[in-house]
């Protein structure tokens, strides 16, 4: 349809959808210049009454039934980015000798009054329906063109959504994926420095049986890792639900060496705990701890290991 000027109180002869109104004939009652607003269009507001012509039989008297009232119906709905607009993979991200997994996107808005991208993403499960497991990653401007996810699981596949927000409404979600994370990995260099670094002197596990009575917390203090190259100082944490009277490896993982907040973990196994092994290129051994017996009143400490891969157990990394 070509486009022409349409002025106040004139018909819309060809039933052309106005202002995202549903296909109808109309008539523009009022037009009112606004102020323009990203991704709301350009600010000018139409009021458009419903035109039918069924009225003109009726209102010369060639029947004498009415017709039925026109409505102008609107549809909010927004339709769901272009699968040609966005592409996925799943990739690696290396600095300073450690490689981390990630699942990337790149792409860019192919429609022009979008203000703002919703990035969503969820673990892959065959069969799972559309709109279950999307957990929301961040609100991004229109002039995005990529979105690394660094915080997925290696070797592990995930979808990603992306919703347009246009006028202030979300769009229906592109599923893209699936997409297979990389796998952590450093570099020799990297994984000797993990191998020969250790917990300072403030590290301090202690255990205590928990509330349950059936089994035990372990908390561990905040503490300086030390490293041949560096120190960074890494937040204290606790392990719940261990059993009682057992011996506990203690270690956790930090493949890029950066300290801070990290998720402790704890095995009855010392392999698990050997240090930036193949399988697990990030792991850091902390020190041992045997919990409370079973009707103990007081708690228990243990020890903190040592550098050169020895952990409690009489195990080491070099042997393996």
């Amino acid at each position: 349809m070509a486009t022409r000027a349409i002025g106040p109180d004139e018909g819309v002869a060809e039933k052309a959808a106005v202002g995202g109104a549903l296909c109808r004939s109309a008539c523009l009652a009022q037009r009112e210049m606004g102020t323009p607003v990203a991704g709301n269009g350009s600010g000018i507001t139409y009021t458009i009454v419903s035109e039918t012509d069924g009225k003109h039989a009726f209102a010369l008297g060639q029947t004498g039934v009415a017709p039925p009232t026109a409505s102008i119906a609107y549809d909010p709905s927004v339709d769901a980015p272009s699968a040609d607009a966005w592409t996925i993979n799943g990739t690696t991200l290396t600095a300073g000798g450690v490689s981390v997994p990630a699942i990337e996107v790149d792409g860019a808005v192919e429609e022009p009054s979008v203000s703002s991208v919703l990035f969503d993403i969820r673990l892959h499960v065959a069969g799972q329906d559309d709109v279950d497991g999307w957990e929301s990653v961040s609100v991004d401007d229109p002039t995005v063109t990529r979105k690394v996810f660094n915080t997925v699981t290696q070797n592990t596949a995930y979808d990603v959504g992306i919703r347009y927000i246009l006028r202030g409404v979300p769009s229906d979600r592109l599923i893209l994926g699936p997409a297979t994370a990389g796998v952590f990995q450093t570099s020799g260099d990297v994984a000797q420095l993990i191998v020969n670094s250790k917990p300072d002197s403030s590290f301090a596990p202690t255990a205590v049986i928990d509330s349950t009575g059936v089994a035990s917390t372990v908390s561990i203090s905040a503490h300086n890792r030390i490293y041949q190259d560096k120190t960074v100082a890494v937040n204290a944490g606790s392990i719940t639900g261990l059993a009682l009277g057992t011996y506990y490896a203690l270690f956790y993982d930090d493949p890029a060496r950066a300290g801070g907040a990290v998720t402790y973990l704890a095995s009855t196994d010392p392999d698990d705990a050997l240090p930036a092994t193949a399988a697990h290129p990030g792991r850091h051994y902390l020190g041992y701890i045997t919990t409370p017996a079973s009707g103990s009143t007081g708690g228990s400490t243990g020890g903190g290991g040592g550098g050169g891969g020895n952990v409690g157990g009489g195990k080491n990394v070099n042997s393996k």
